[in-house]
């Protein structure tokens, strides 16, 4: 979680709803993997928002095949104490 700013927001909403996505994902497969294409960065001052895609593998616990997900996802980081934290993550799903 150290990866996120304090006010971090997410689809699921602040800090405690990412922890209990990423707490799921990480408890319920065995594997995962994500892959980002055509980031474009905008920056400005110690902020930076990216926009692109994402190809995601995951697999389930118990399975043995994996689920793709791909989307769209738009990430905003904010540089603070010599480190870029994540304040934004928002994420779709086609």
């Amino acid at each position: 979680m150290d990866l996120f700013a304090d006010d971090a927001r997410s689809n699921s909403g602040n800090r405690d709803g990412i922890h209990r996505d990423y707490d799921d994902l990480f408890r319920l497969t065995n594997a995962r993997d994500i892959e980002f294409h055509d980031f474009e960065w905008e920056l400005d001052g110690n902020h930076g928002t990216g926009r692109g895609t994402y190809v995601a593998r995951v697999l389930p616990a118990g399975r043995s095949s994996e689920d793709l997900h791909l989307g769209s996802v738009r990430l905003s980081v904010v540089k603070s104490n010599g480190r870029a934290r994540i304040r934004e993550l928002f994420h779709r799903t086609d």
